[in-house]
């Protein structure tokens, strides 16, 4: 594929290179056509990823199966003006990252939203909240509402889209994560559970995208299922 079909592909700006980012959402919208850009602040996985372009997913079931991520690259996260043209163009938004690490993107996903709504003030954007996190798009929006100033229209045109991440990663050894940087083990399980009703956009065509009416019932089972240490 050269440059010119890639900038006609739809863009996923996925903060968190992690886990959870690499073997399951990057995965599954890089296998539904999209371009995954990951923004992430460890440098190594970043040049990585734009060196390659692409990644393997082990899965590890009754017959392991390799699956070859393509049309990735990556943003270093400290590469703010990067960060914010990339979040200001993007087609939807993830974010994989862990509570600690939410104060320092959310300012960083505002303001890409501010350069994108002066670019067009009637272009909705959808973010993919991949976090088991109770009251999740209620953080999002009150964290976001700080930054983008009173005259955004948030709630008309973001959509802050829970989800309940089932998928397990399977342990890997010192050795594996050495013998190549970009390798993640995944369970066979993939299904991506999200809030239906959230969206601003129509729900994107990704295999593995299950959205629910009631999501809160979702989310809630799994924060119990979490902390009770039954998942």
């Amino acid at each position: 594929m050269d440059r010119h079909d890639l900038h006609k592909m739809k863009k996923l700006v996925l903060f968190g290179a992690g886990n959870i980012g690499r073997s399951f959402i990057g995965q599954l919208f890089s296998r539904s056509g999209y371009e995954v850009v990951f923004v992430d602040i460890v440098e190594p996985i970043i040049e990585a990823l734009n060196q390659r372009r692409s990644y393997n997913v082990i899965i590890k079931g009754d017959k392991e199966e390799v699956i070859n991520v393509k049309h990735v690259r990556g943003v270093l996260a400290s590469d703010k003006d990067k960060v914010v043209e990339e979040v200001s163009t993007a087609d939807i938004i993830a974010s994989c990252v862990g509570n600690n690490a939410l104060p320092r993107i959310i300012p960083l996903i505002a303001k890409g939203l501010t350069t994108r709504y002066k670019r067009d003030k009637n272009l909705p954007l959808d973010i993919i909240i991949a976090l088991n996190m109770r009251d999740a798009a209620e953080y999002f929006e009150r964290e976001l509402s700080k930054n983008v100033g009173d005259d955004y229209p948030l709630n008309k045109i973001i959509g802050l889209v829970e989800t309940s991440i089932g998928k397990m990663v399977p342990i890997m050894t010192k050795e594996d994560m050495e013998a190549d940087i970009l390798q993640i083990f995944a369970e066979p399980y993939n299904n991506l559970i999200l809030d239906k009703k959230a969206f601003k956009n129509p729900i994107p065509d990704v295999k593995g995208l299950s959205p629910k009416d009631n999501m809160k019932a979702w989310v809630e089972g799994n924060y119990l299922s979490t902390i009770l240490g039954t998942q």
